[in-house]
């Protein structure tokens, strides 16, 4: 059977099987490969995703309460953790914030501690500290424009 008008059409025949048999080999291939990345992967996604669920909870349940952030801003200003705040925490802490973009003077500080301080001790401790906030607050709301450097500084500091 050397026909030779069929060995074209054998060797088209051969030529199909043989690409057959690369697909097919190819397709056992790439279902066997997958068959051992694909759990890894899902294994991956369900961390992923798990992780992201535990932050937006996280995020949700994030206090709002002004409370928390004021005795934080607190803390951060009272370097020696004493409980209450001095000129010098309170300068330092103004001048941490703002650095050489605000002029505030020493005594400026201290006459701010000097309106803000009930006991007389020189210090502001958390409910003082508190109250100052809240009557700066008040009062940038009501005149913006008659805040003092200090007064601006405070308020501020207490936002950041």
């Amino acid at each position: 059977m050397d026909d030779p008008n069929l060995s074209p059409v054998v060797a088209l025949f051969e030529l199909v099987v043989l690409a057959g048999a690369a697909y097919a080999t190819y397709f056992i291939f790439r279902r066997a490969n997958e068959a051992l990345w694909m759990p890894a992967f899902q294994r991956q996604e369900s961390r992923k995703q798990t992780v992201l669920d535990a932050w937006r909870d996280q995020k949700s349940q994030r206090s709002v309460d002004p409370t928390s952030d004021l005795q934080a801003v607190f803390q951060r200003i009272d370097s020696d953790k004493s409980g209450t705040i001095d000129r010098f925490e309170l300068f330092a802490g103004i001048r941490l914030a703002f650095g050489a973009r605000l002029e505030i003077s020493q005594e400026q500080v201290d006459d701010l501690i000097t309106e803000n301080d009930e006991d007389g001790n020189g210090e502001l401790d958390f409910a003082e500290f508190a109250a100052a906030v809240a009557k700066l607050k008040a009062k940038s709301a009501s005149a913006p424009r008659l805040l003092s450097a200090a007064e601006a500084a405070f308020i501020v500091a207490m936002r950041s």
